[in-house]
């Protein structure tokens, strides 16, 4: 929620800046420049003391463009930033033998309080799919670590991924490049058996949800046309968690999975996330 009320301050100063005349038409230098005003606004008193703040940034940012040697040695601190944090990284994929037995992917009180409205909802709707009766304790119990423990972690990236709400565009096509951000999960799930080529493709739509729940929100924020079929797309990938789960579960029951249960429930998924959303958009539209 913080991040996305970010996205709504920086969309306001782009709006300002435009209304005066002062945005360059280049969505990148625009973005910068309201995440600098931002910046300026937590800093200065008023209107006057931005105005000198501004005159003398103007003045010393002049003296940085011009001192080569000040930019290079900054940009050398960077990329030794960089290869420190690559070498953690390194070290914390290969762990010593103090720590190797510990599980790869971690979660957190936090994911899971998160999570839990999901399984709720999860247990009561697809459940019975299963032939599994909600109403007997066990039968949630048993399975409820792992389910719990797969909604968690799917949550925990999600969560990390409205935190780049407003990362540039180059941090982004790096993730693309690299994302990875499942393959814990994957480690711990194929070594309980529980991972299938179904759950690795529905864990990839959730990938491309986010990238493009990246693109829209990036949109509006620049004020730029969005594509009604991009809106639909995403709707329809929004509930890939519920198909994970709904997948693991028949795994994990060791039962052939129900391409004609799937196909309902993927348009009643579809169904309750307009639902969800007309729902919202009315609560605000009355709270307004």
């Amino acid at each position: 929620m913080e991040e996305l009320q970010e996205l709504a301050a920086l969309q306001s100063k782009i709006s300002l800046l435009s209304r005066y005349a002062l945005s360059s038409q280049h969505s990148s230098d625009d973005l910068l420049l309201a995440k600098f005003v931002l910046l300026l606004v937590e800093y200065c008193r008023n209107a006057s003391d931005m105005s000198k703040k501004c005159t003398y940034l103007a003045i010393q940012l002049q003296k940085v463009s011009q001192s080569q040697a000040f930019l290079e040695d900054l940009f050398n601190d960077q990329m030794s930033s960089t290869r420190v944090c690559g070498f953690n990284k390194l070290v914390s994929e290969h762990p010593t033998s103090s720590n190797c037995m510990e599980e790869p992917a971690l979660i957190s009180l936090r994911d899971l309080e998160r999570a839990n409205s999901t399984l709720e909802d999860f247990c009561r709707s697809y459940f019975m799919f299963h032939e599994m009766d909600v109403q007997i304790v066990s039968n949630i119990f048993k399975h409820l670590p792992t389910l719990a423990f797969v909604e968690a972690f799917i949550y925990k990236i999600d969560e990390q991924r409205e935190g780049l709400l407003l990362a540039s565009e180059e941090i982004l096509s790096r993730m693309v490049a690299e994302d990875d951000s499942f393959q814990p999960l994957h480690e711990t799930l194929l070594k309980r058996n529980l991972w299938t080529s179904r759950i690795e493709e529905e864990l990839k739509t959730g990938l491309n949800y986010w990238k493009l729940e990246q693109t829209l929100c990036k949109s509006l924020l620049l004020g730029n046309e969005i594509s009604i079929s991009d809106v639909m797309k995403a709707v329809r990938l929004k509930s890939f968690d519920y198909r994970v789960l709904n997948l693991l579960l028949y795994k994990i029951l060791d039962q052939p999975v129900n391409e004609l249960h799937m196909e309902f429930l993927e348009a009643s998924e579809l169904l309750v996330e307009i639902s969800d959303d007309l729902s919202h958009f009315a609560g605000r539209y009355l709270e307004e």
